[in-house]
């Protein structure tokens, strides 16, 4: 995970690596799909400074040009076909900058590095994630928290992998929002994994 530098979009919150479809990823991939796929692996990379490639445990020297032409050149690509697709959600309507937002897992593990996007980064279990939350000292969204408390129920990684794996839909989540007392309250209708 990542912590996001203060004053900006989700500033001082943790979150899980992850941006926009780029333009080279669009035309680096066959499809959309793929290019998702692509978009995901390139932020993990930027951002906590994780690659995961095929042949995998490349090392990428700097270099000029982008994400996809730099690891042409190092003779690897990104291992799109390691990515289990998990979920896709939608920033709840009214809200005035929306996000279309797909979540993928693959199994890694490795050193990282936090780029110029992140102020910090970390590995941290899921449940250790949720119990700094509740303590007040460890910031998160409310997808985040969702995914944390879907993974965290899995006791081996296979297993939750696997069970993604059979999915046959994954339905678009879109939180309603409401107002209760001090802040607002999300809730999920339509994917059980990620109800109350």
């Amino acid at each position: 995970m990542g912590k996001r530098p203060p004053g900006g979009p989700f500033g001082d919150v943790w979150v899980f690596p992850g941006g926009a479809v780029d333009a080279e990823d669009l035309s680096a991939a066959p499809d959309p799909d793929t290019a998702w796929m692509l978009a995901a692996l390139r932020e993990t990379w930027e951002e906590v400074g994780l690659a995961i490639t095929d042949p995998a445990g490349a090392d990428i020297p700097p270099g000029h040009g982008s994400a996809h032409e730099r690891m042409a050149r190092a003779g690897v690509r990104f291992a799109t076909t390691r990515l289990v697709y998990l979920s896709n959600w939608v920033t709840p309507r009214g809200v005035s900058k929306r996000f279309d937002t797909r979540f993928y897992m693959t199994p890694a593990d490795g050193d990282l590095r936090s780029g110029d996007e992140l102020a910090d980064v970390a590995w941290v279990p899921a449940t250790e994630a949720l119990a700094r939350n509740d303590r007040g000292i460890f910031p998160l969204i409310f997808p985040t928290v969702s995914h944390l408390r879907y993974v965290s129920k899995f006791s081996h990684s296979e297993d939750l992998l696997e069970e993604a794996r059979t999915l046959d839909i994954i339905p678009s989540v879109e939180p309603r929002a409401f107002e209760r007392g001090d802040g607002i309250e999300f809730v999920v209708d339509n994917d059980p994994r990620f109800g109350a």
